[in-house]
């Protein structure tokens, strides 16, 4: 009984929990940015602290036989820049739009994988690609109708949102690749990855350093890797390790819903009917994309 608790209540649990606080994730970053760790200097601190904290678990395991290094660098470079430019577009853009334009990147890795893998687009996949697309219009309040197809316009931050989620889906198209790349050298990697695209961002926009507090800012960046960025990624990996990809798809569907919340009710983000709509699309196609893998599963 305990065992069959541990392979389906427990991963299902630390999934749901992982992605919950993933949709949380902008609230410590606007914390640091508040006072006074703008933009891509708090990306720089928090992952170059993740990365410093995951060393020496790398180097003790430097006699086992070490992982390919461009596979490392074709899973971990992506990665990295997804999480740099995710940070950028929840600091900077609204919380909803950016999240469910990253939502989007199943649309990426789906293309991807016919190119790079040589996979089929079922039947229920092309129906996902068109609820998505249908969402990013409304996100994007796009109108075929009128003489400005952007009638809303959009933001830097909606544009790294998107990027994001295609560099995201790059890197989960390499891993499947690579698959015998390990979860403690890829994490370690991508985080690495970051924290120097960071110091890149931070060059190319001239964004300005903390001038004070910095002992304060620093141990609150430290925090944030240990207590929230390391620990929720390792429950995803474990917790996605264990259950079938169709249900983790499903799972990490809470991180909308709580970016939803969370940002309505914190920083006072419109949630009406144009949001609405726009979750219940890019929802339904994240639910017709797992389809696929929960029926494999019950086979």
């Amino acid at each position: 009984m305990g065992l069959k608790l541990e392979r389906s209540l427990l991963p299902t649990a630390a999934v749901a929990v992982s992605a919950v606080l993933w949709g949380l994730w902008w609230i410590p970053l606007r914390w640091l940015d508040e006072r006074g760790l703008h933009g891509d200097w708090a990306s720089l601190a928090v992952f170059g602290l993740a990365s410093l904290a995951l060393l020496p678990f790398v180097l003790i395991r430097r006699g086992r036989q070490a992982d390919p290094l461009f596979h490392l660098l074709a899973i971990g470079v992506p990665l990295g820049l997804a999480l740099v430019m995710w940070n950028h577009a929840v600091i900077n853009g609204n919380v909803i739009r950016v999240v469910l334009l990253f939502y989007l990147s199943p649309i990426w890795a789906t293309f991807m994988a016919r190119f790079m893998l040589a996979a089929p687009i079922r039947p229920t996949r092309w129906l996902a690609i068109l609820l998505g697309l249908a969402g990013a219009a409304v996100i994007l309040e796009i109108d075929l109708l009128a003489s400005d197809t952007l009638s809303g316009g959009y933001s830097s931050a909606d544009l790294m949102a998107l990027l994001s989620g295609v560099c995201f889906a790059l890197a989960a198209t390499t891993t499947r690749i690579y698959s015998g790349v390990r979860e403690l050298d890829k994490t370690f990697v991508s985080v690495l990855a970051a924290t120097v695209i960071a110091l890149i961002f931070i060059f190319m926009t001239k964004t300005a350093p903390p001038s004070q507090d910095l002992p304060i800012l620093v141990g609150g960046a430290l925090a944030i890797a240990l207590v929230f960025l390391l620990p929720t990624t390792l429950l995803l990996l474990w917790g996605a390790g264990l259950l079938d990809p169709g249900r983790v798809a499903i799972l990490l569907l809470l991180e909308v819903v709580a970016a939803a919340v969370s940002s309505a009710l914190l920083a006072s983000e419109p949630l009406g009917l144009r949001e609405l709509l726009g979750c219940t699309l890019v929802l339904g196609a994240g639910l017709m994309e797992s389809l696929p893998g929960l029926r494999r599963a019950k086979a």
